[in-house]
């Protein structure tokens, strides 16, 4: 018997369905969670920088797919999911609010995300976001492809 479990989508929209497991909360209305993102050595970037910009530009185009074509999404979703369209869908919905369409957090995010950290970390206080996040190539390849 399940008692608790921290579900994502598609597994929280099947629980509900098949299993007729309620669902009390969502991390994200409750927890700060940068759901994803690339990082990058210093080394790679200073040698490799045009295959760095070309991954950043790939996953900015697949984003910016993402938000624009919610069915188009929700069907790539269903395939690599294994579920059907309806579920997948629901996921899509679900999933959204916790993404950007230019690939970069706003600074309450970062700060919020920073100050969790540092609460599970028992610091004194959050570490700068300066030291360990830098979006200017981000900026740079949005800038290029009119992502605002």
């Amino acid at each position: 018997m399940i008692h608790v479990a921290a579900l994502s989508p598609p597994t929280v929209i099947l629980a509900r369905d098949k299993f007729k497991l309620r669902i009390h909360g969502s991390t994200l209305d409750d927890l700060p969670n940068l759901q994803n993102g690339l990082a990058f050595s210093e080394k790679l970037l200073r040698e490799r920088r045009d295959l760095v910009k070309r991954t950043l530009r790939a996953r900015s185009r697949g984003a910016r797919y993402f938000f624009e074509n919610e069915r188009g999404a929700a069907q790539v979703l269903a395939r690599y999911l294994n579920v059907e369209l309806p579920v997948a869908l629901e996921s899509y919905r679900l999933a959204r609010p916790a993404f950007t369409i230019n690939g970069i957090p706003s600074d309450k995010e970062v700060e919020e995300f920073l100050r969790a950290d540092a609460e599970l970390l028992k610091l004194r206080e959050p570490v700068p976001a300066a030291k360990i996040y830098d979006f200017s190539l981000q900026r740079e390849i949005n800038q290029e492809l009119g992502i605002k």
